[in-house]
């Protein structure tokens, strides 16, 4: 039988999976799109509410709608006692290269949140610049239809 401890390792299986380069906003990767948002924002910090939903920027709403259409795929235990569960993205400047400029350590972080009202919270990190298509490939995953390229 599943134990509601066990949705720690649910979190960190997520924030891996959330850093995974097969998470596309608009054909590209979603960390470095959701990397440029913050620092077009001027902060350090974006945290993308996956359930229950609340208003976002298109981007955030982008890869919200990715991800939660990849968890209901998903048979994980105990789904039925998860009532909340974000993303956050946290940047912090790491090194300089030119031309690309800024890159950013990323600490990619799960919360989920269970019925009794006990939050689990999981970890990964990696590296990458902020979302530039003058540097990227667009994924061929992209509806090039519904989303020009500019």
């Amino acid at each position: 039988m599943a134990r509601r401890r066990e949705l720690k390792s649910i979190a960190s299986g997520l924030a891996w999976h959330c850093l995974s380069r097969n998470n596309d906003v608009n054909g590209y990767w979603g960390v470095g799109v959701i990397c440029l948002l913050a620092q077009k924002q001027g902060c350090g910090e974006i945290t993308v509410p996956i359930f229950p939903r609340t208003f976002l920027s298109e981007s955030e709403a982008e890869f919200r709608d990715q991800l939660t259409r990849r968890l209901a795929d998903w048979d994980y235990p105990l789904k039925e006692f998860v009532v909340a569960c974000s993303i956050r993205f946290s940047f912090e400047p790491h090194s300089v290269f030119a031309p690309r400029g800024q890159r950013y350590r990323v600490t990619c972080s799960a919360i989920l949140t269970d019925d009794l009202g006990k939050q689990r919270e999981a970890s990964a990190h990696t590296l990458c610049f902020p979302h530039n298509p003058a540097f990227e490939l667009q994924s061929t995953r992209a509806n090039k239809s519904q989303h020009p390229t500019a």
